[in-house]
């Protein structure tokens, strides 16, 4: 597999994005797209939830791109988006969760809602 080199620096970047062109944007959509759902499954959300949020991402840093941060590092502004979607997203969908902060690229998402089966009294076929 071929590893994606980064073209721009973080500036470059924010820049890139304030255009609103199409080009840009999809520049950025396809280098960090498999970063950001990488990152959504490792948290452990589901493939169904990660699709889902990362696509919610996009949209909004598509409609925030006119309004950017002051932020010095591309990829932890798009993280900082990224994990306020998951939470925006899980509490549309009425879900009872914690999310623990492992360190500024990884995050733990820990469903309380849900009944463990092993900790079930009923065995599983």
């Amino acid at each position: 597999m071929k590893i994606k080199q980064l073209q721009y620096s973080d500036t470059e970047l924010f820049l890139l994005l304030k255009t609103r062109k199409i080009k840009e944007f999809t520049y950025i959509y396809d280098f960090y797209s498999p970063i950001l759902y990488g990152f959504l499954l490792n948290s452990g959300l589901s493939e169904k939830y990660s699709s889902d949020i990362l696509q919610e991402v996009f949209i909004k840093i598509w409609n925030k791109s006119s309004q950017l941060p002051t932020h010095n590092n591309f990829l932890i502004w798009m993280l900082q988006i990224t994990t306020e979607n998951i939470r925006d997203y899980l509490q549309n969908n009425h879900r009872k969760f914690t999310i623990e902060v492992k360190n500024c690229a990884a995050i733990s998402i820990k469903f309380t809602d849900v009944i463990e089966p092993a900790l079930t009294n009923q065995s599983i076929a």
